[in-house]
């Protein structure tokens, strides 16, 4: 990721369950897991044979433009390490001066 080789797809199965509702409908909840566990061990074997998820199973693929680059994430964390450089300078000043930091 830091040298800017990272792959340029990122593929994700999602579905959305309601707890509340499963609870009431009277699901075996241990069956439930068990048949969600074998569905993503199917998938995951599909996707490293055919590089994709199935579309009769996981719907139409949907492409997500992604705009971002080496630079853009190397600059994102010198931002962050200044915050932080920022913070224990600051820290550090109200500490020696006796006065506390809080």
């Amino acid at each position: 990721l830091i040298m800017g080789t990272s792959s340029q797809r990122v593929a994700i199965d999602s579905q959305r369950f309601c707890y509340r509702e499963m609870l009431s409908s009277g699901v075996d909840l241990q069956q439930w897991l068990d048949d969600r566990w074998l569905r993503k061990e199917r998938l995951m074997k599909n996707f490293a044979e055919h590089e994709h998820f199935p579309t009769g199973e996981c719907g139409m693929p949907v492409t997500v433009p992604i705009f971002g680059s080496i630079w853009r994430s190397l600059a994102a964390v010198c931002f962050y390490l200044a915050l932080w450089a920022g913070m224990v300078f600051t820290y550090v000043k109200y500490m020696q001066d006796g006065d506390g930091f809080f």
